[in-house]
């Protein structure tokens, strides 16, 4: 089975930065593009953060939120016909997940269920830095620093036992087309 990825506000954050760790993800970005969505509620966060470095008063944040708002658009651009809206449906299993979480104790952002309930609607694996985040949502997680320079999925001991997480090594060079979603459902 092909394995297709939600990625989460985390990723375009973690891209955008000039280290090695980006340029492995820029690496994997690259190649499984094709196999990557993105839910609108991701777009929103990323597009805050652009509007609330636009109002501030210092021209260095003023003109940082002009770069984003170029290369956010250019990124965007790319995910055409893959940008998932959370509708009705999704927004009934982002309440059942912020309540189930609520009752382990932990604490979930209304944003972070609503990108869950995507990926689980959707048969999709998150992908994000922040995997605590989404721990107890259900949906499968990759941690994006768990990726190799030879793009391959490195799973630790610890979350190699969490269910959550992604079990598998998933080449880089594995680009294939996504089976049709079911991007119209009932």
């Amino acid at each position: 089975m092909l394995v297709s990825y939600l990625l989460d506000t985390t990723v375009f954050s973690d891209l955008l930065k000039c280290n090695a760790e980006s340029v492995t993800l820029q690496d994997w970005f690259t190649t499984n593009l094709e196999r990557s969505f993105v839910s609108d509620i991701t777009l929103h966060e990323l597009w805050f953060g652009v509007e609330r470095l636009a109002v501030r008063k210092s021209m260095e944040s003023r003109n940082r939120a002009i770069r984003l708002r170029v290369h956010y658009a250019a990124l965007i651009h790319g995910f055409s016909g893959r940008i998932l809206s959370a509708d009705s449906e999704i927004m009934k299993k982002a309440a059942a997940i912020r309540a189930r979480v609520e009752v382990t104790l932990h604490d979930i952002q209304m944003a972070d269920a609503m990108i869950a309930a995507t990926a689980v609607t959707y048969d999709l694996v998150v992908m994000t830095r922040n995997v605590d985040d989404f721990a107890a949502t259900g949906a499968s997680v990759l941690d994006t620093r768990l990726i190799s320079a030879e793009g391959d999925v490195q799973v630790s001991e610890r979350d190699a036992r969490s269910p959550t997480h992604l079990q598998a090594r998933i080449p880089v060079g594995m680009v294939q087309p996504h089976p049709t979603l079911n991007l119209f459902r009932r």
